[in-house]
């Protein structure tokens, strides 16, 4: 049942009315009338309820009794965990009468609406198996990079991961997750080097493609259980492209332990020598000795004037002596 499509002509009495158009007061008030009848509609008013978000209202209705929280095929139950809002699913689960229904979406919409944290998911683990419809919970939170997701998932007994041919883990290398890759790869049933190591085959054909799916295929390359020499490094993209994996920081940081085992240690960098210092320029000399110098070369100069005029004398007066 979907509130939005009830119409007024099917809202045919007061309480369904003041429900879907009123106050939250107001349909209190007619709930609390013993003429009211809240089952009428086929339980319309639990669901409209839900839409509204009046949690207290709802609690009330199921208190109430008549109406049936299991109407439309247990419907209810899905459009309360759609709305985020734990308060209505731990009501409904409260409720002796409520079944949920074994539906394995059930776990696709509430990762997207709860936090791995959420009691929502004990509740789904507890009542709802969650590998149907071929593992399609886990595919999804892998498919939207929700590794918590996908670590309660993997730890469930009831998932296995290499339903469909290792679709899950085929999945993961497809979309470039690394960490639900090695999630997967640490359960014991898997078999990684299966059909003559496809999964690798399948990881090198996206390598390229982004830092991720080159690190998938090197996760595969370095698995112990994947026969060594099976598959050259050249046909993950050759050394020179694992070495510019390698030098990424970033990607160092998280995965640099099985980068060195796949590609041998980074080198280390030396630093560069430094260059030697210029030779210091000669100090000028100081202001006052260029004064003294100056006045000795004049002083020079004028006793060598002074000379010249005394022997032009002596030679005047020579000849007469």
């Amino acid at each position: 049942m979907n509130p939005s499509k009830i119409t007024i002509s099917k809202v045919h009495t007061p309480f369904l009315y003041i429900c879907k158009y009123g106050s939250k007061n107001d349909a209190s008030a007619l709930l609390a009338n013993p003429a009211t009848n809240p089952a009428e509609g086929n339980s319309a008013a639990l669901f409209i309820v839900v839409e509204r978000g009046w949690l207290k209202l709802f609690k009330a209705l199921l208190a109430d009794g008549r109406a049936d929280p299991m109407t439309a095929d247990g419907a209810l139950f899905k459009m309360a965990l759609a709305t985020g809002k734990e308060g209505f699913i731990n009501a409904l689960v409260a409720d002796r009468r409520v079944v949920i229904p074994n539906d394995s979406s059930l776990y696709i919409t509430a990762m997207h609406c709860y936090e791995p944290d959420s009691s929502v998911f004990d509740i789904l683990f507890a009542r709802v198996d969650p590998s149907g419809d071929d593992n399609a919970a886990l595919m999804t939170a892998i498919a939207n990079d929700n590794d918590c997701i996908v670590d309660m998932l993997i730890a469930d007994r009831r998932i296995d991961p290499t339903h469909n041919n290792y679709a899950a883990i085929r999945y993961a290398i497809v979309h470039g997750n690394l960490e639900a890759l090695d999630t997967l790869l640490s359960k014991v049933n898997v078999d990684p080097s299966a059909d003559d190591n496809i999964l690798i085959d399948i990881a090198s054909s996206f390598v390229g493609v982004s830092h991720n799916h080159d690190l998938c295929a090197g996760r595969l390359l370095l698995e112990p259980r994947v026969v060594a020499g099976t598959l050259p490094l050249e046909h993950l993209g050759g050394i020179e492209h694992a070495k510019a994996l390698q030098a990424d920081a970033h990607i160092y940081m998280l995965h640099g332990d099985w980068l060195n085992r796949w590609i041998g240690p980074l080198p280390e960098i030396k630093e560069p020598a430094p260059a030697p210092a210029p030779a210091p320029a000669p100090a000028p000399a100081p202001a006052e000795a260029n004064g003294e110098t100056q006045a000795i070369r004049e002083t020079l100069q004028s006793l060598r004037e002074q000379i010249a005029v005394l022997e032009s004398r002596i030679s005047a007066v020579a000849p007469n002596a």
